[in-house]
């Protein structure tokens, strides 16, 4: 498993804090190309004490902003991507409850973001 300093190690901060990758990061059966821009974890800042936009789960967001990419490849269904956050989130230990919140909005409210900015 990647850990997090290994992401934070291999990226530069931009503005409004969204990190780009320096090199290319090989995490279960994809390559996330260098370049590639991520947000860290999508949700509204009231409940980012709950789901922290970036810490120990960074690693599970990577993926999940890159598998909503038009860089993913195309035989990712967006169903199947929020089951992979779910299962990274529970294996990083993110908890059942929390693992379960994130994965019911990104299920209710990510359809507007898949597959729909080249660079995220």
């Amino acid at each position: 498993m990647l850990t997090d300093q290994y992401i934070y190690s291999h990226t530069t901060v931009g503005i409004n804090n969204v990190r780009t990758l320096d090199k290319d990061v090989h995490y279960r059966d994809f390559t996330i190309p260098a370049g590639f821009t991520w947000d860290g974890a999508s949700v509204p800042k009231a409940f980012r004490l709950i789901v922290p936009k970036w810490g120990e789960n960074s690693i599970a967001y990577l993926l999940h902003d890159f598998l909503y990419s038009t860089q993913a490849p195309s035989t990712v269904s967006r169903k199947h991507a929020d089951k992979i956050l779910h299962e990274d989130l529970l294996t990083l230990g993110a908890g059942s409850i929390r693992a379960w919140l994130v994965y019911k909005t990104v299920d209710l409210f990510g359809a507007s973001y898949f597959r729909k900015n080249t660079s995220k």
